[in-house]
């Protein structure tokens, strides 16, 4: 989204591209969670207040959804034509950590911002949906009424679970200051998307999110077990 955005926003006079793209992580992350459209609906905002023309909402929306869908598509091709396995799009750890909980009967549910089909298509795709059956929720309808507290609140009712029973893991302020108000425990995800690898945590991703309220970082799930001792 990060790279969508700048695109349609160039630099403003004496504007350094660190500072550009500061204000951008405010709608790519700062909102991150939300409904795509309302992202795109801030951006506009944001350009107007710049004094800068860019594209509509809609079709902003749009090509974010032909790209994403696009990256999709290509993952599908690379894992049936054997270049890469679905292990190389997962944060390393998550399978085990997945199975440590379902043999522990614990239920879990995917919450997202993105449109559900797509949610689905990917969770199925690198073989998830076994975990959370058909609790994989994404935005569909009218975005602008979809929210995560919503979501977070259903969840609660079907499983029967107080907050203070809740872990949420997310790399987003959404899902966090979500369960922090709901009373839950609130893991933030701080991976680098580009080196999934690595043991350290994503400075930005970990500054933001402990001040969005995490009680805890982690840069994967690795060691997640250990934080139900």
């Amino acid at each position: 989204m990060t790279r969508l955005l700048s695109s349609h926003l160039p630099l403003l006079q004496d504007e350094t591209l660190e500072a550009r793209n500061k204000t951008l992580d405010g709608v790519s992350f700062g909102l991150s969670g939300q409904a795509t459209m309302v992202q795109m609906q801030h951006f506009v905002k944001l350009a107007e207040l710049r004094e800068q023309t860019v594209p509509s909402a809609d079709m902003l929306y749009r090509d974010y959804a032909f790209q994403l869908n696009k990256v999709v598509k290509d993952r599908i091709s690379s894992i049936q034509n054997h270049e890469k396995s679905p292990t190389d799009f997962i944060i390393p750890g998550s399978l085990e950590f997945l199975t440590w909980l379902k043999s522990n009967g614990e239920t879990c549910a995917i919450v997202s911002g993105t449109e559900e089909k797509h949610v689905r298509k990917e969770a199925k795709l690198l073989g998830l949906t076994s975990f959370f059956g058909d609790k994989i929720y994404g935005c569909k309808g009218d975005p602008f009424k979809y929210n995560k507290a919503s979501i977070f609140s259903r969840l609660m009712e079907e499983t029967n679970v107080s907050g203070n029973n809740m872990v949420a893991f997310g790399d987003g302020p959404v899902e966090i200051k979500e369960c922090k108000r709901l009373g839950g425990y609130a893991v933030a995800i701080c991976t680098n998307e580009y080196q999934l690898k690595t043991t350290n945590c994503n400075p930005k991703k970990r500054a933001q999110l402990l001040a969005a309220g995490a009680d805890v970082a982690i840069p994967n799930f690795l060691e997640a077990m250990n934080l139900f001792d």
